[in-house]
């Protein structure tokens, strides 16, 4: 199997089809994709960790009535989080339970407590893949940031046992200062171990909207020497998606739309801690909640046009906009996010130094170095 070092897609697996998909769900409001929390409990204790709120746990039954209530509304694909989902007892009785329904199953674990035994039963079950978080290349980078001595060696063991039985792995890795340094070294030990490598940029605040955690973000001055050695590595297009004159269109995500996040106590949110929470599936189903006032009255505001956004010079730039960060941060899901801004930026200077180094290129009389970078190509669309 080969994957690309990095993958910056949402699920890190299956992305062009998944995005036809979610396409035609979110058109029709079709539940398409559940994330349910299992247990906020962790063995770890990163310094970075979004996970807040009430602790009580739903029970084994009352989490198979809900894949039921999920299979009935047509859902496709369900992903098992946490927390850390190994610290339930009955975590792969949950996965075995979305597999017997016909839905795909994906599992998002820190790998630390997965024994040969858990690695060949979920195996069996064929998820669509497993995403592990790893933070460092090394232990000493990566458990600066867990706090437990021990844990990248049981990651790192767990994803090479789960690649041996044939699983696709996702590394998941979230820039933080202290590991910028080592995130070129964790996508190789990505490719080594054979595994799909993404990353995120941003740190973002609690589940309970609690932002003393994004003390951890990485500054956009702190990310353009990575995001220039990426540009290289693998330049990025622009965005071509718009009205059909050449203009992109800023739009919200599909979170409501054709997905759904429920927590580890029952409440559900179009995504994870995105509020205000629609309902309590001990309370009603989740079919009624689907279809109840406060998921309409999310998809409406959703809906809203993003006037200053599609105003901005900066947006064919921008793809890191969540409604949710806009909404937390900046007072507005419909408004500007701030670190959205930042980082499109930044894809700006990666664009225009994409832009110069072709035109020195083309100048037959004219050779400047590229930092000891690969050649890049422009596309007639674009940068490729």
């Amino acid at each position: 199997m080969s994957n690309e070092l990095l993958c910056l897609t949402d699920d890190g697996c299956g992305a062009s089809l998944l995005e036809r998909l979610r396409t035609r769900a979110y058109n029709k409001v079709a539940l398409m994709r559940l994330q349910l929390e299992v247990t906020k409990r962790c063995n770890l204790s990163c310094q970075h960790c979004y996970v807040a709120g009430k602790q009580r746990e739903l029970t084994t039954q009352a989490v198979f009535r809900l894949f039921d209530e999920a299979a009935d509304e047509g859902c496709l694909m369900v992903t098992l989080t946490g927390g850390e989902v190994a610290m339930r007892s009955d975590w792969l009785e949950l996965a075995a339970a979305v597999r017997k329904r016909r839905m795909m199953v994906n599992v998002y674990t820190n790998g630390t407590l997965l024994t040969e035994e858990d690695c060949v039963a979920l195996a069996k079950l064929k998820p669509m893949f497993v995403g592990v978080s790893l933070y460092g290349s090394r232990a000493e980078v990566h458990e600066s940031i867990t706090k437990v001595p021990g844990s990248f060696e049981r990651s790192v063991s767990a994803l090479r046992r789960l690649r041996e039985l044939g699983v696709t792995c996702q590394i998941k890795n979230v820039l933080m200062p202290e590991n910028l340094h080592d995130v070129r070294a964790t996508g190789e030990l990505a490719r080594r171990l054979d595994c799909v490598y993404s990353f995120d940029p941003t740190v973002s605040p609690k589940a309970d909207g609690d932002a003393s955690v994004t003390e951890h973000r990485v500054t956009a001055d702190e990310l353009w020497p990575f995001y220039l050695e990426q540009l290289y590595a693998k330049p990025r297009k622009v965005r071509t998606d718009g009205d059909g004159n050449g203009r992109p269109v800023a739009r919200n995500c599909s979170a409501g739309f054709s997905s759904a996040f429920v927590d580890a106590s029952g409440d559900v949110y179009p995504c994870m801690g995105f509020p205000p929470a629609w309902g309590d599936v001990s309370e009603a189903s989740l079919n009624e909640i689907w279809r109840g006032p406060a998921a309409t009255m999310h998809r409406r505001l959703m809906q809203r046009e993003l006037s200053t956004c599609n105003r901005c010079d900066l947006l064919k730039y921008c793809t890191a906009r969540c409604p949710r960060l806009a909404l937390l941060e900046d007072g507005d899901m419909s408004g500007p996010s701030h670190r959205a801004c930042e980082l499109a930026k930044l894809v700006k200077r990666m664009h225009d130094e994409l832009v110069f180094n072709a035109k020195v290129s083309n100048d037959e009389t004219t050779k400047v170095p590229r930092r000891g970078a690969r050649e890049v190509i422009l596309c007639e669309e674009g940068v490729s």
